[in-house]
């Protein structure tokens, strides 16, 4: 974790945790011990303040603007401790056809496979049997439910 990273609502960054890692460590490993035993986050960690960063100069309606999302420190390493008890399983939890923010696999592959198929489509034989959609969403993050 960066130790200049900007901190959450709780105000302390990084640096805080790790030069006082020797004092704190006992009570943070039992406070994160305790959030997994009881499978839920204390309201303090869950809280979240956003920045709202702008694009341009002139922002002035909400798509103008990035939302930075300002988590603690304490959810950052849960979230890390999460991910890395994860990572083992998700072969079985990701599609094969995801290629994207996968390690090993590369977002351009998926140009490749595109193009392959677009070739295969066009031979003589499969010109009536095959067609193609693309659909593009803006923003498809946000229609995401």
């Amino acid at each position: 974790m960066k130790s200049l990273s900007a901190p959450g609502h709780d105000g302390l960054p990084a640096c805080f945790f790790q030069r006082s890692w020797q004092l704190l460590k006992d009570d943070i490993v039992m406070m994160i011990q305790s959030t997994f035993e009881m499978a839920s986050l204390p309201q303090t960690i869950n809280h979240t303040n956003i920045a709202l960063i702008p694009k341009t100069a002139a922002s002035a309606s909400p798509s103008d603007f990035c939302p930075i999302f300002l988590r603690n420190v304490i959810y950052k390493i849960i979230t890390k401790i999460l991910t890395n008890r994860l990572r083992s399983h998700m072969d079985n939890l990701i599609s094969p056809f995801q290629n994207a923010f996968i390690p090993g696999r590369k977002i351009s592959d998926n140009i490749i496979i595109a193009q392959e198929v677009l070739h295969a489509m066009k031979s003589p034989r499969n010109r009536k049997k095959l067609f193609a959609l693309k659909i593009d969403m803006s923003k498809a993050y946000d229609r995401v439910s």
